[in-house]
């Protein structure tokens, strides 16, 4: 018991350090999420009424092209995984083998399906993280034997190696680590029904679930609900509350004293300090079962650097001087009128074609006036900071498959196919990393 305890105590500390690391990178990721969507904020009321609230979408524009490069890059390939015997008595079998690797990752772990939103938050993000488990899916069951009887049996839904896609808000790990293996603990967030813990706990996964089963009281983090306003699909609170947070711990921790530690795997539920599992790591490599991909690698960081990083002050200035533009269009190209007082004119005139307005004096008393003239150099501005987008993020025009208004003129072939390769280096630099 004084060992759990003090284990427990040493989860606690661990996760209150590395929670309010997380919590910086989840209120960046939040923006990175809100300018990707790039959702107009209609009109505002400064610096006038009905002024311009649009959002240029610089991040969405970079990204999705990347991301569809990266997803049929990868899965329109047959097979997708490719073997290269290192035995001459293994040639014969590498057809096959390939054969079965491309069915079973096709039709059974679904891979594409998984691995396709997490590209999408990687490119964005540049992050991403896949967890590769051997499950078992096996519980009791009522159902019907041959003559209508309800009867319970053991069913068995899956058996055998299956990847999940993790995302960025649900994983934390310690800070200065290039390689997850070196990580002394990592922190996985799952969020449950009590329904599903107890199929757990059925499955022999998971014990203690009723020592929990009061703490369904869930909150989404930043990333959470700038991911659901941005689709237009906020959860509702009962939603939410109904769901209880627990956290899988893969640790290095010298649980039986022999002053090594030893590689083990924990569910704990940090409010009320209970662990629902504590098993030694049962995989003969003894490795944590998660694979972290960056975008374009950092130094000494296992968070890569995605396009949304890289575009964040560009889509600010975009936006900026797009909206300024827009308003110097609106301002230049509407008329006011001054009038004197007690003239008749109304307050807000009413205009139409024939409209005719009754003054004394029409040379002093009705003089029209517009407040701005056309400015415009904004568009060579704009033109520019796409150009420096451009070679930030390595996603030019060519790559979209557009020619880039930037060169100023039409370009030879030689030189438009020289761009196209230097661009595709930066994607094959990502598919080098996934592949790794």
């Amino acid at each position: 018991a004084e060992v759990l305890t003090e284990f427990k105590g040493w989860l606690s500390e661990w996760y209150l350090s590395l929670k309010s690391i997380h919590d910086g990178k989840v209120t960046e990721w939040a923006k990175i999420e809100t300018q990707y969507r790039a959702r107009s904020l209609g009109p505002q009321q400064m610096p006038f009424v009905g002024a311009c609230g649009d959002v240029v979408p610089v991040t969405a524009m970079a990204v999705d092209p990347i991301h569809a490069r990266l997803d049929t890059g990868i899965f329109k390939a047959d097979p997708v995984f490719v073997f290269k015997p290192l035995k001459k008595s293994m040639l014969k079998k590498t057809d096959s083998i390939e054969k079965w690797v491309q069915f079973y990752q096709k039709h059974r772990l679904e891979l594409r399906q998984i691995a396709s939103p997490r590209l999408l938050e990687c490119t964005k993000l540049g992050t991403m993280v896949f967890k590769t488990v051997y499950d078992r899916e096996e519980y009791n069951v009522m159902t019907y034997d041959k003559e209508w009887k309800p009867i319970k049996k053991k069913v068995t839904r899956f058996k055998g190696p299956r990847v999940f896609g993790i995302g960025l808000t649900d994983f934390m790990f310690p800070p200065m680590y290039q390689h997850l293996q070196d990580c002394p603990v990592t922190f996985e967030r799952q969020r449950l029904y009590l329904s599903e813990m107890k199929v757990l706990e059925a499955s022999g996964k998971l014990k203690n679930v009723d020592a929990i089963k009061d703490q369904a009281v869930t909150q989404d983090n930043e990333l959470d609900l700038a991911r659901q306003d941005a689709a237009n699909a906020r959860q509702q609170s009962r939603t939410t509350s109904d769901k209880i947070t627990v956290w899988e711990v893969w640790c290095d921790y010298d649980i039986n004293g022999d002053g090594l530690p030893e590689k083990l795997v924990a569910t704990f539920h940090y409010e009320t300090g209970t662990l629902l599992q504590l098993r030694y790591n049962w995989y003969f490599h003894q490795r944590k079962p998660y694979t972290v991909v960056p975008y374009s690698v950092a130094n000494d960081s296992l968070y890569g650097v995605g396009i949304g990083e890289m575009t964040m002050f560009f889509q600010d200035a975009q936006t900026q001087w797009h909206r300024m533009a827009t308003d110097n269009a609106y301002l230049a190209n509407i008329r006011m009128f001054i009038a004197k007082r007690e003239s008749g004119i109304e307050d807000v005139p009413k205009l139409y074609t024939g409209k005719t307005f009754f003054v004394d004096n029409p040379a002093t008393d009705f003089i029209p006036f517009k407040a701005a003239e056309v400015y415009p150099s904004s568009l060579s501005e704009r033109q520019n900071l796409f150009g420096l987008a451009e070679k930030r993020t390595g996603v030019s025009d060519y790559l979209t498959g557009r020619e880039s208004p930037i060169v100023g003129s039409r370009a030879t072939a030689t030189s438009t196919v020289a761009l196209i390769q230097e661009g595709t280096r930066r994607v094959e630099e990502v598919l080098e990393n996934i592949r790794i």
